[in-house]
């Protein structure tokens, strides 16, 4: 009995320790070293008051053990930890099946935009009767049309790694890479364009924050709510921290320097600054810097390439 408390007791605190390096680790984000913030550990032997010595002394033990072994995880490994995949709930998707699905739909989403198609069954996919989403999609086929000499060829699946378009392929073809790996991925944004594009693909995919469909976007989860009620604010938190991941450091982190239209602030970014210097910031809500969909006056996709 005394070991089965133990055990979730200890559950409970690894879960704590998960929010907190969380929380901490969007705050520096936008460091230089984007290092996680770990002081917050020091805290966790504090809380819990109402148990036992005993088993504070065995969680103790096991923070400490946890600080001490290997290195510290880092802030995709704790962020992608808040979500569960659909087909094994007990484990959190993968940051290598995230990127994968990310560049294979922004890919359709060009291929669409060429082929005069709305995107559907694509995470593009979005509510006509939304207007920041209509107007982000025309921002899209815009960016397309100054720049399908590149996003045309981009898009095709058999310029993607070996996995993709092997119908389309020619056999003797060597140079394409084994997968989506980190020096396909390099070189699928090695030009503004595609870099560009895919900031406002990213955007486009998370106009709609309901949790539910941006489960079904990602194909996992961030709870087992079936309905908008039934989501936390912990939800709606946690796709947006998912959001500024994939739109800026999740390319940061494969040494890309992510593309962002000047002026541009995340919404974790944004509400720490304003606290201290609010006359800076002209927009309100603590939502994105709203950009005009007219390229000739936001310089959008007016690239000398």
């Amino acid at each position: 009995m005394e070991f089965n408390f133990i055990n979730k007791i200890c559950r409970s605190k690894m879960k704590t320790i998960t929010d907190c390096d969380i929380e901490a680790g969007f705050e520096d984000w936008m460091s230089d070293e984007g290092q996680l913030n770990q002081k917050s550990l020091a805290n966790f032997d504090n809380e819990g008051s109402t148990q036992s010595s005993t088993s504070a002394a065995i969680i103790a033990n096991l923070t400490k053990g946890r600080k001490k072994s290997g290195r510290s995880p880092g802030h995709d490994t704790l962020l992608l930890s808040c979500f569960k995949s659909h087909k094994n709930p007990n484990k959190p998707p993968k940051k290598e099946y995230l990127r994968c699905q990310l560049i294979r739909h922004h890919k359709k989403l060009n291929r669409c935009i060429k082929d005069i198609n709305c995107p559907d069954k694509n995470m593009g996919n979005f509510n006509r009767y939304n207007e920041e989403a209509c107007r982000l999609y025309e921002i899209l086929k815009n960016i397309f049309e100054k720049n399908q000499n590149i996003l045309e060829v981009e898009s095709q699946t058999e310029s993607g790694p070996m996995t993709d378009g092997r119908s389309k392929r020619n056999t003797n073809e060597e140079q394409a890479e084994k997968s989506y790996n980190t020096k396909y991925i390099q070189s699928y944004f090695r030009n503004e364009a595609v870099k560009q594009s895919f900031f406002y693909f990213v955007e486009l995919v998370f106009s709609d924050s309901n949790p539910q469909i941006l489960c079904e976007k990602f194909g996992f989860c961030c709870c087992l709510s079936q309905t908008l009620q039934e989501h936390s604010d912990s939800c709606f938190e946690n796709w947006e921290n998912l959001k500024i991941y994939v739109q800026i450091k999740m390319l940061e982190d494969l040494k890309i320097d992510a593309w962002k239209p000047e002026g541009f602030v995340p919404k974790k970014a944004a509400k720490k600054l304003r606290e201290q210097s609010p006359a800076i910031f002209e927009f309100e809500d603590e939502t994105l810097l709203q950009f005009n969909a007219d390229p000739e006056e936001t310089d959008i996709g007016n690239y000398k390439i």
